[in-house]
């Protein structure tokens, strides 16, 4: 069988190579941006530079097809669609997507009008070139769709340099894209329409996250399945010892430490990164594969059912800096096909969660205790796991009734992050499986106590040299190192945001967009200092800005602050007590 394609060995030389090609014929290469993250969310789907095509009809029966949507930028074709309901996208389905990639009706298997030379099955896993016998795997093509989850919309990408079979999967500019359902017989476009597409002069304006932490950032989680205990592998310990450096954790949920002991992990992280005063790690490992561990001490640690990997541990964070203790949940959930039991997981989660949250029971939190459930948890089927995970809807009867997770009786917030250096939220990937890049991993949080300030996932691949040497990393320390992805989270956990109404705040922000300046208005808090920390990356952005104070307000000259979103970090005169709010800046 023929090697198949990776999609990254040589993506950034042909990016080079087209500007390039460009700037010699004289061609201006100014472009629009594209904005398109495939993460699954699919909320970014609004510009003019997308065309789409939809199909109102109702003409499916069990499925049916209701949008399709299309954009590229220099490196990869963009497809969005929906359907009228939840569907698995990897398994057990007739859907199929047909490309005429050489804008050739007399060419390719004749399907819906046009002639189609590249199809992908997607219950199959695979695609086809219509003259080629040999199936196409994910890889050749640079192929992901997400969510991994059942869904009613799916984000897919391919890969616009592919050469399966040494034959250009796009030689033309313009293509025409056609969906059909095997089993119902429902097409989009409809019948005897054409949806062709042209690619654009687009670039995307993903930015690359920044590994360092914000100034204000008080604890960073890590979550990591590390591969059959791979992270006291001889051969296999150089490469994290690179990542968990470069990354610096605080709390880590390490998953597959099937033979691993906390002692050796301890042993690991203090030759890692070496604690301050000789100090050392902490680390425990309650059922079968998780090892929780920390730089702080755990208080109590609790199994949260006998039959799962589910462990919960109280972390005993610093009085001086903190106002509270921390609850850390790490999870392995089961893989595959096992459905109900990932759904008993999750009820088991939620139950455990109220219970901690309620007075007396197997455990009682201080209230607003901020926590986190992290790990791989394997979500591969049905999106209700994810979604009793998020909003406490119990579907086992023998785990409780349910209910608002959150500390202000609200969903959980899942951190979805893409990759640092690739706007892409898959946090596994193998080129030896059938099944193409997935989000396992997953951060999910208590979001009224706890802010999200950056997030992240380590993928050395994808990353230029210089940001490697910036950060004594290798190109290929994350794919040796595991077949997942390191997922960070930055939170804040001393003053958070809130979104809530009811809560009180002692300040305010004006105006927000803003442009030159910000006036904070306050009554009772004398400001200090003020400084930005850029929302997409955790950048510090300025140094500590000094504040003009008149009456009941500060005002803050922001004219040298790039256009962003950002967290400005307000510092009180006399407590030093930090508040936080977020602003957009407008240059």
């Amino acid at each position: 069988m023929e090697t198949r394609y990776t999609g990254k060995n040589y993506k950034q030389m042909n990016k080079r190579l087209l500007i390039l090609i460009m700037v010699l014929a004289g061609i201006s290469v100014a472009a629009q941006r594209s904005e398109i993250v495939i993460d699954g969310v699919a909320g970014e789907w609004t510009s003019d530079a997308i065309e789409s095509y939809d199909d109102l009809e109702g003409d499916g029966n069990a499925v049916d097809i209701t949008e399709l949507s299309v954009t590229n930028d220099e490196d990869y074709l963009y497809i969005k669609f929906t359907l009228s309901g939840d569907m698995l996208l990897n398994n057990n389905n007739s859907l199929k997507l047909h490309i005429d990639s050489d804008n050739n009706s007399n060419t390719g298997n004749t399907i819906n009008g046009i002639g189609a030379d590249f199809s992908w099955h997607f219950s199959e896993r695979r695609g086809y070139m219509h003259d080629k016998k040999d199936a196409v795997y994910h890889n050749q093509v640079g192929f992901i769709a997400l969510p991994t989850v059942s869904s009613d919309t799916f984000e897919i990408r391919i890969s616009r340099h592919a050469t399966p079979g040494n034959t250009p999967l796009f030689p033309s500019e313009t293509i025409r894209i056609s969906m059909k359902d095997g089993l119902t017989g429902d097409v989009v476009p409809d019948e005897g329409d054409v949806f062709s597409y042209t690619f654009q002069n687009l670039v995307n304006d993903f930015q690359p996250s920044n590994l360092l932490r914000a100034e204000a950032t008080d604890v960073r989680v890590m979550a990591y399945n590390v591969l059959h205990d791979g992270i006291v592998k001889p051969e296999r310990k150089p490469y994290f010892r690179r990542i968990i450096r470069a990354t610096s954790p605080d709390l880590v949920v390490l998953n597959e430490c099937w033979n691993t002991t906390p002692q050796q992990v301890v042993e690991i992280f203090d030759e890692f990164i070496p604690l301050a005063g000789g100090k050392s790690w902490h680390a425990l490992k309650e059922d079968g594969g998780n090892v929780l561990v920390s730089r702080y001490p755990f208080i109590d640690s609790w199994r949260i059912h006998p039959d799962m990997r589910l462990t919960a541990a109280l972390v005993d964070l610093p009085d001086d800096r903190f106002s509270g203790d921390f609850l850390a949940v790490g999870a392995h959930f089961r893989c595959c096909d096992a459905n109900e039991a990932r759904q008993r997981e999750a009820d088991a989660f939620v139950e455990f969660i109220l219970d901690a949250k309620a007075p007396g029971g197997r455990i009682t939190l201080p209230e607003n205790t901020p926590f986190f459930l992290a790990g791989d948890l394997n979500l591969v089927g049905d999106a209700q796991q994810l979604e009793t995970l998020l909003t406490g809807e119990v579907v086992n009867d023998n785990f409780g009734q349910g209910g608002a997770p959150d500390w202000d009786n609200t969903s959980l917030l899942d951190v979805v992050s893409p990759q640092t250096d690739d706007p892409v939220a898959a946090t596994w990937q193998s080129n030896t499986s059938s099944y193409w890049p997935g989000r396992l991993d997953f951060t999910i949080v208590s979001s009224s106590v706890a802010q999200v300030l950056n997030a992240w996932v380590l993928d050395t691949e994808d990353m230029p040299q210089e940001r490697l040497n910036s950060f004594n990393l290798q190109a290929t320390d994350t794919k040796e190192a595991s077949d997942h992805l390191p997922k960070v989270t930055d939170l804040k956990l001393a003053a958070p945001l809130s979104t809530h109404a009811e809560v009180e705040k002692p300040l305010r922000i004006l105006p927000n967009p803003a442009k030159d300046f910000i006036l904070i208005e306050c009554s009772d808090v004398e400001i200090d200092s003020v400084q930005f920390v850029a929302v997409s990356s955790g950048e510090v952005i300025s140094d500590r800005k000094p504040v003009s104070k008149g009456e009941n307000r500060y005002r803050v000259n922001i004219s040298g602050i790039p256009e962003g979103i950002y967290v400005i970090e307000i510092v009180s005169k006399t407590s030093q007590k930090r508040y936080y709010e977020k602003v957009i800046i407008m240059q």
